[in-house]
């Protein structure tokens, strides 16, 4: 128990460095903004982390991309997605890199889906740019945790 304390120290350190980058557009490539957070959850659920401690994750998530003080339907629907696809990410039968890009995809159009249908057809260009930057992104953050959990 004590051997997690650290990681758990730096995969919450983590949130609150994305949550913070989030808001800035120093990420902005051609109008695309990646949603860093959604691709660090998702890793996140690839590893030996709870799902309480997920939930923990998720909820400073919430607090840190939040504008303002009132609900944000946008925000509540990614950590619901992010749920969802912890669950998803424990049963999909492939390897977890492809598991993680599937995940990635599939709950990126469902974001979408669920906040704006219109988006996906006015946008089609700037919807696969940013699931391409959260692929890469997420290629990233999961072989960063595989060398920092030496798994």
């Amino acid at each position: 128990m004590a051997s997690d304390f650290p990681k758990k120290i730096i995969l919450i350190t983590a949130v609150i460095i994305l949550g913070l980058l989030q808001h800035l557009d120093i990420f902005n490539i051609f109008g695309v903004k990646p949603n860093l957070i959604f691709a660090f959850l998702l890793a996140v659920c690839f590893f030996e982390v709870g799902f309480l401690f997920y939930l923990i994750l998720v909820g400073m998530a919430y607090l840190l991309l939040r504008l303002n003080f009132y609900f944000d339907l946008s925000v509540s629907a990614l950590c619901l997605l992010l749920i969802f696809g912890y669950g998803l990410a424990k049963i999909f039968p492939w390897q977890q890199i492809v598991n993680l890009m599937f995940l990635l995809i599939m709950l990126n159009v469902a974001f979408y889906l669920t906040l704006s249908p219109q988006f996906l057809i006015n946008n089609t260009s700037l919807l696969m740019g940013e699931i391409l930057y959260n692929l890469v992104l997420g290629s990233i953050f999961y072989s960063s945790f595989r060398k920092l959990l030496k798994v």
